[in-house]
C-alpha cells in the first residue's frame, strides 16, 4: 500500500533504577496518498460488511449482499498496478523479500469482475433472486469473491517463539494489509464473527461478543428503540386523531343534516 518507506534508526536511552541502558529503535516512516486509503477503507468495510451478511443466515440481505460486491470489485481495479509498484519497490532493494507476499494480477481482476457482471445481468424480482446460476445469487457470489480476497494475502507458517505459528508474512514493506486481510479470513471462517449494527442512522461493522447482539454498543441501542417506539406511539396516535375527526366530521354532518330538515319542515297552523 505504501509508495515509499524509509527506515531510519534513533538511539533513546530508557533507565531503570540505578541502570541506563541506550535502545536502538527502529522507525518506519511510510509515505501513503489519501486517496488510496479511502478507497482500501472502502473496499475493507464492503467486505466486512459481507462477511456480517454471510452470518445472517436465512435473514441476509441481499440487496445489501449486491451492493458491497459491487463496492470491492470497483475498487479493487487497481490492485494489479498496485502489486507491479511494490515489485518495483523491492527490486530497489526495500523490504527483506524481493518479491511482494502477496498476489492480485489482472486475471484476478478479471475473474471478480466476471462474477460481478453475473450477479448484474439478472436483477433482483421483489428483492428475490431466480436461481438461473449459482452466481447470480449475492451470496453464493459474494463467497467466492472473500475467497479471492483472503487468498491474495496467503498466511504463512513459521517458528515464532516456542511454537510454529501461521500469520500474515512479517515483511511489512508494502504496507499492513497482509495483516488487515489474515483478520477478514478468521472472521469468515468464523460463524458469526462480525455484524452490521441494526441502528439505521449507524450500520457500523462491529465484532459480535454474545449471541444475539444486534447493536454496536449501547448508544446505538437505546436510539434506534427510541426511534421505534416514538415511530409506533406517532403511527398510533395518528390513527386516534384520525378516527376522532372522523367522528367529529361525522356528527357535524349530522347536526348539519338535522338544521337543513328542521328548516324545510312544514309550518303548521
Amino acid at each position: 500500500m505504501a509508495d515509499t518507506s524509509s527506515p531510519s534508526a534513533h538511539t533513546s536511552t530508557c533507565s531503570e533504577g540505578r541502570f541506563k541502558i541506550p535502545i536502538e529503535k527502529t522507525i518506519v516512516i511510510a509515505h501513503q496518498n489519501l486517496a488510496e486509503l479511502k478507497n482500501e477503507r472502502r473496499i475493507y468495510r464492503a467486505a466486512l460488511a459481507l462477511v456480517a451478511e454471510f452470518g445472517r443466515g436465512k435473514e441476509c440481505d441481499r440487496v445489501s449482499a449486491r451492493d458491497c460486491l459491487f463496492e470491492i470489485v470497483e475498487h479493487v481495479s487497481v490492485w494489479p498496478k498496485q502489486w507491479q509498484r511494490e515489485r518495483q519497490l523491492r527490486l530497489s532493494v526495500q523490504g527483506y523479500a524481493h518479491q511482494p507476499e502477496w498476489f492480485f494480477g489482472q486475471d484476478n481482476l478479471n475473474e471478480l469482475q466476471n462474477v460481478s457482471d453475473c450477479v448484474d445481468s439478472i436483477p433482483p424480482i421483489y428483492g428475490f433472486y431466480p436461481a438461473s446460476s449459482p452466481l447470480s445469487d449475492p451470496i453464493q457470489a459474494g463467497h467466492w469473491v472473500i475467497c479471492v480476497l483472503v487468498n491474495t494475502f496467503r498466511p504463512v507458517v513459521y517458528y515464532w517463539g516456542n511454537r510454529p505459528v501461521e500469520a500474515p508474512g512479517w515483511d511489512l514493506t508494502g504496507g499492513i494489509r497482509p495483516i488487515l486481510y489474515y483478520i477478514l479470513r478468521r472472521e469468515y471462517l468464523k460463524v458469526r464473527g462480525v455484524g452490521i449494527c441494526r441502528n439505521t442512522e449507524c450500520r457500523d461493522v462491529f465484532e459480535i461478543e454474545r449471541s444475539g447482539q444486534e447493536f454496536c454498543g449501547e448508544e446505538c441501542s437505546r436510539r434506534q428503540r427510541q426511534r421505534e417506539y416514538w415511530q409506533n406511539r406517532g403511527k398510533k396516535m395518528r390513527k386516534r386523531r384520525l378516527k376522532t375527526r372522523e367522528s367529529s366530521s361525522a356528527r357535524q354532518l349530522g347536526r348539519t343534516s338535522a338544521n337543513k330538515g328542521d328548516l324545510k319542515s312544514p309550518i303548521r297552523k
